[in-house]
């Protein structure tokens, strides 16, 4: 399964996980970054989950997704 990540969670994800920095290629072409699930480690789909907790309600649909994998 692909993640699609909004280009304002990329630029946190980046700024804490440099090895990452190829996402933000990929906001070359939209606004949002694709990356498998499995491509990112534990640490990282956590720092995820929690921006998107961060954001509020808006956010807990991706947040659940990411608790879920």
């Amino acid at each position: 399964m692909k993640l699609q990540i909004e280009r304002s969670y990329v630029g946190a994800l980046v700024g804490e996980y440099p090895d990452l920095n190829f996402l933000n290629e990929q906001l070359k072409f939209g606004n949002k970054a694709e990356i498998p699930f499995n491509d990112m480690s534990a640490q990282q789909l956590e720092f995820l989950h929690d921006l998107y907790l961060a954001t509020g309600p808006s956010g807990l649909g991706n947040a659940a997704q990411i608790a879920i994998l």
